[in-house]
Formats: structure tokens, sequence, C-alpha cells
């Protein structure tokens, strides 16, 4: 809902899915350019869906999203492909910048903020 509201991402389309199952579904048919991965979901992390849509998709960026602020973590997640990591409590200009920079091809780790 906060990134529908904002005017720098008004013309990029939202979809949401409740875990890696039904993401990997949604991608097969929609092929987006981004997504905001939620490490923890229920059936499949969001680690093994980076790495299965990155594999069959690789031209997709991910934003690993997580509560864990874990060296170990992050390097996986860099590792299956991801373009950044945020840890939940950034607020909505924090996104939308770290989703900018990723839009421009930029990396962008960033955890304890």
């Amino acid at each position: 809902m906060v990134l529908s509201r904002s005017p720098e991402l008004e013309n990029i389309e939202i979809e949401e899915a409740s875990n890696g199952f039904e993401f990997l579904k949604i991608i097969e048919n929609k092929q987006p350019s981004l997504v905001l991965m939620d490490i923890k979901m229920p059936g499949m992390t969001g680690l093994e869906a980076t790495k299965l849509a990155i594999k069959k998709y690789p031209k997709i960026k991910v934003i690993a999203i997580s509560t864990l602020d874990d060296y170990k973590l992050i390097q996986d997640i860099e590792k299956a492909g991801a373009k950044a990591f945020m840890v939940k409590g950034f607020d909505k200009h924090m996104l939308v910048a770290v989703i900018l920079k990723v839009l421009a091809n930029n990396k962008q780790f960033i955890t304890k903020l």
C-alpha cells in the first residue's frame, strides 16, 4: 500500500504472494522486473524462492527483507542473487530509495538502520 502511494513508483504494478510457492506461480505469469522478498515465509523460505526465481529468470531483481540482521543470512541472500537486503523497520523513503537504486542496477545491502 505504501508503494502504491509513492509518486516515484506510480507506474509499477504491485502483486502480493503469501508464500514462496504462490510467488513462483505469480512470476511465471507476470515476470516482474523487481520483487520485494520476505525471507521468512511459510512452506518455502524467501531464500529458497529467490534462488529458484533467479535461476529461471536471471534478470529479475530481488530486494530481500528480514527481521534478522544476520551476516550469514545476508551472505546467503547475496549469493542467491538478491540485489539488496533490508532489515525490517525501515521507513517508506528508505524503501523507495533502495527500490530506485536497485532498478538503476545498484546493489544495496542495509543492516541495522
